[in-house]
């Protein structure tokens, strides 16, 4: 059997990311122009998504 982690929303339309043992490893923020930032437990910036319309 497999440990996964979670996530669960954070403020202003965030999502936080969690490993199975409750430690923070990531999160995901709405970026100023649209899409998603993401950054790493630490809060370092790790990439962004963009959808296309």
């Amino acid at each position: 059997m497999s440990k996964k982690g979670y996530s669960r929303p954070g403020l202003f339309g965030s999502m936080n990311y969690y490993d199975a043992n409750g430690k923070k490893v990531g999160e995901s923020r709405p970026g100023f122009f649209g899409g998603l930032n993401h950054y790493d437990g630490k809060g370092h910036k790790r990439g962004i998504a963009i959808q296309d319309f």
